[in-house]
């Protein structure tokens, strides 16, 4: 529809192709029509117009024809909404079709309740081991009223008291395992050089600190937890003997030195360790150093690796075991290294959390 059309549909007057009007009727304010009416001339011309639309009705195409152009800002709304309906019901169903998940919390470690009652249980037999006839105050306070009068004319000194597991017992109650080491004095044979018509030997009193262990029994209700009795010494847990390691073949000189160079930087701050590592392999060097000096007693390897210039890409696991000197201090440890060849040198790729074990055969 042309300017001029839409002008003349307004006014009550048409013109045909010619240019000739078809209704003289000039339009005045009253015969424009109320909101939602149609002039009968604008929906004949609608009509007209429609009937050219092979397959549609007219009436239907009429209507359409009149609405978007008597309203077309409430056309607009109106398929704007029926979008939003059509985008909501969409995702509606995928999220009805969607298949369900629930969150899972997965939990590590010794749960909240069994650190309190470890806590508990460490405190009551440091209080236990500490009291006595004089003051068993702390005591008191885990046993109330019910707690025994303490003989023990001294203390027992402990240290590292800490809750080895807990368990839950038959009946409900909590049973906990607690580690530490008390001073026991231990009776040593000692020559008596200033009498000798005395005893070969006296005894004489040498403090030790000896691993113990005990178990306390606990019961708990809404959080709070009663000690049930003393504790009860026990023996420790079982030992084995530890497997064999899989370094079964002594070390070459180029090797030897390889890992004696890295070592003194990586733990003695002798030299820059970026030397000795392999590139992108993320090893630095203990900051600040802790030792002055490491001394290299013994390098094994895995396999055997031959001597002399190793070719590129060449890989080696090594145990290295040294002393490690600050002060008049020396302690012996070991290193796990993994190493690879590079440039004819042996360059440190991992230090290892572990060593490698022999393989069953």
């Amino acid at each position: 529809m042309t300017k001029t059309e839409s002008i003349s549909a307004w006014t009550g007057t048409s013109s045909d192709s010619e240019g000739l009007e078809t209704d003289a009727k000039p339009a005045t304010f009253r015969d424009r029509p109320k909101r939602g009416k149609v002039p009968k001339t604008f929906k004949l011309r609608a009509e007209k117009e429609a009937g050219s639309v092979p397959g549609s009705s007219e009436g239907g195409r009429a209507n359409l024809y009149v609405q978007a152009k008597t309203r077309p800002v409430g056309v607009a709304a109106a398929w704007t909404v029926v979008g939003l309906m059509a985008i909501g019901s969409t995702l509606g169903a995928a999220s009805f079709l969607a298949p369900k998940t629930e969150a899972v919390v997965q939990e590590s470690g010794i749960s909240p309740q069994q650190q309190r009652a470890g806590a508990e249980a460490a405190g009551f037999v440091s209080a236990w081991l500490s009291a006595t006839s004089t003051n068993s105050e702390a005591l008191s306070r885990y046993l109330g009223p019910n707690a025994p009068g303490m003989v023990s004319r001294e203390p027992v000194e402990a240290r590292n008291l800490s809750a080895a597991s807990v368990e839950t017992s038959a009946n409900g109650s909590l049973v906990v395992t607690v580690a530490g080491e008390v001073k026991t004095p231990s009776t040593t044979a000692a020559k008596d050089a200033v009498t000798p018509s005395a005893s070969a030997s006296t005894a004489a009193a040498k403090p030790e600190w000896v691993q113990r262990w005990w178990t306390v029994a606990l019961s708990e209700k809404a959080g709070v937890y009663s000690v049930l009795g003393m504790p009860s010494p026990v023996p420790g847990p079982g030992r084995t003997n530890a497997p064999t390691l899989g370094y079964q073949h002594s070390a070459g000189p180029e090797l030897n030195k390889a890992v004696s160079d890295f070592l003194a930087a990586y733990a003695a701050g002798t030299g820059d360790v970026s030397r000795y590592v392999t590139p992108g392999s993320g090893i630095g060097a203990i900051q600040p150093a802790p030792y002055s000096e490491v001394k290299v007693r013994s390098v094994t390897t895995v396999d055997e690796v031959a001597a002399g210039t190793p070719k590129d890409r060449t890989q080696a696991r090594a145990l290295v075991v040294v002393d490690l000197v600050v002060g008049n201090v020396q302690q012996q440890s070991q290193y796990a290294l993994a190493l690879t060849a590079r440039g004819g040198q042996w360059e440190v790729s991992a230090v290892e959390p572990a060593p490698v074990l022999a393989q069953k055969k």
